[in-house]
């Protein structure tokens, strides 16, 4: 009993001298690795005493504690500041969209042809080089463009689908679209955009892109 007693009060006095020394720079589960004990008993010493005003909530800060980087809500460190702390080998390579040099692990860099510093930079690299409308694929399939002059695009789809389908819904199927938007563009409640187009020529190989689509004025309500 006297050594459990020794070694609780060992315990609330290195956590008083630690969140005194720097307030408000560790949380409650913090305190308890370091510690080696639970969040839940550093939270009740903390309570005890009445010195949660010196430890750091856990959704207070939005930046590294290391670098100062900005970091997700609740977060303490950056993954960059934590794979540091366990001892990953880090290597430095150059971003292939942006040209920005930033630190990868080395099991991570081999594993992956292109190397890029942010998800933005991902998303960029991929829309450029492999989005449609992009090299051969602008030039193959040109999407009609809206016109000024109060028109609208119509599609033949449902007047040729017969021909090679049983219904609606196989078309639909084959274009890669949802149900729903086949029978709302049918109906006039949904537009016709650039995934029903690559979708009917998909369906129907053997049209070509006038064939299958034309354009109407506004003001016609003929569902085509």
């Amino acid at each position: 009993m006297a050594m459990s007693e020794v070694g609780i009060k060992t315990t609330r006095d290195r956590l008083v001298q630690i969140i005194t020394a720097e307030p408000k720079k560790y949380s409650q589960a913090e305190l308890g690795r370091m510690l080696g004990v639970s969040r839940e008993r550093a939270r009740e010493i903390v309570k005890r005493l009445s010195l949660s005003h010196l430890v750091r909530p856990k959704h207070w800060s939005f930046y590294c504690l290391d670098c100062g980087k900005p970091i997700y809500h609740g977060a303490t460190r950056c993954r960059q500041c934590w794979l540091k702390i366990y001892g990953a080998k880090m290597v430095s390579l150059t971003c292939d969209f942006c040209g920005k040099q930033f630190e990868r692990k080395e099991s991570e860099a081999k594993r992956h042809k292109f190397h890029f510093c942010s998800r933005s930079c991902i998303g960029k690299h991929a829309g450029r080089y492999y989005g449609f409308g992009t090299g051969k694929a602008r030039e193959k399939f040109k999407m009609p463009q809206p016109s000024p002059n109060g028109r609208k695009l119509r599609t033949r789809v449902f007047e040729l689908y017969n021909e090679d389908y049983l219904s609606l819904v196989q078309v639909a199927q084959a274009m890669g679209i949802a149900n729903s938007q086949i029978y709302r563009v049918r109906d006039g409640k949904h537009p016709i955009n650039e995934k029903f187009i690559i979708g009917a020529l998909k369906a129907f190989p053997g049209y070509k892109l006038g064939e299958l689509f034309y354009v109407v004025p506004d003001n016609n309500n003929s569902i085509g």
